[in-house]
């Protein structure tokens, strides 16, 4: 974190439907001091932006269906970085999503892909995405969730 001291990295096994966790550790006062944690099922290093190491967390939803976050790490904790990786949303996680809508078509997998191509800052594909999305059964995700990705959208084609 800046100071000189190397941060140590744990991971333990929870089970295979709930996942893993990594924790951080720095030193403070010759002791090791818990910085942050967060559940994963898959880990993805990746490079550095702005000074920080950067990470990519793909959390089980359900079937095949995984929730993706970029994350680096801050003075308090895990620091959401999707925004400053929009090639790894457009490279990894959008092909796999598109994939995803081939499997299992369904309003799951069709939010997943809006999601991603949000994040990847695609936000024509996004549209139609969720719009596909919200022409089937919502029960699961809701609709709000697609709202609040439609306005994400809609605010990038602004700028």
């Amino acid at each position: 974190m800046g100071d000189g001291l190397p941060e140590v990295l744990t991971h333990r096994i929870i089970g295979a439907s709930a996942g893993n966790e990594l924790e951080v550790y720095s030193w403070k006062d010759d002791t090791l001091e818990k910085l942050a944690s967060t559940g994963y099922h898959e880990l993805a290093w990746l490079p550095p932006r702005q000074g920080r190491r950067g990470l990519a967390a793909r959390e089980k939803d359900t079937g095949l269906a995984f929730m993706v976050k970029t994350l680096h790490l801050g003075e308090r904790g895990w620091v959401n970085a999707d925004e400053q990786y929009p090639e790894y949303f457009r490279e990894v996680v959008v092909p796999y999503d598109q994939s995803l809508v081939e499997q299992m078509p369904g309003a799951l997998a069709w939010y997943y892909l809006a999601e991603a191509q949000v994040k990847a800052k695609m936000p024509q594909e996004a549209l139609a995405s969720i719009e596909k999305g919200l022409s089937l059964n919502l029960s699961y995700p809701e609709t709000y969730r697609f709202e609040q990705l439609k306005e994400q959208a809609l605010l990038q084609l602004e700028h």
